[in-house]
């Protein structure tokens, strides 16, 4: 039986996001968001590898230029579209829990 593992509630939300890895730019989307990380989906070749380090600039509603946090690839499913899970490895920003919470707040009215 697998066990859930994650601390945050995530919403199905796309966003658009540019994930740079090793010195390259990759654009795509959010499928999911959390305070703890997102999924992203993204045309990519190769893969990324789990542990990797990445940076995410996730353009979130209600902000004014895209969140930039440092990732941690966490999950990936390398069937194209290429679609990996990642953790943010610091804390966001007091605009950046704002602006999560809001995307719960209009999913749930």
């Amino acid at each position: 039986m697998s066990q859930e593992r994650r601390r945050h509630a995530r919403i199905r939300v796309a966003c658009p996001v540019v994930v740079t890895r090793d010195g390259v730019r990759v654009e795509g989307q959010t499928f999911d968001v959390s305070l703890g990380g997102v999924g992203v989906e993204v045309a990519v070749d190769p893969p990324w590898a789990l542990g990797q380090e990445v940076v995410l600039e996730i353009t979130l509603p209600g902000l004014g230029e895209p969140a930039r946090v440092p990732a941690v690839v966490r999950w990936v499913d390398d069937i194209a579209p290429f679609r990996a899970g990642t953790q943010f490895r610091t804390g966001l920003r007091a605009r950046e829990v704002w602006a999560i919470n809001q995307l719960f707040r209009r999913a749930g009215s």
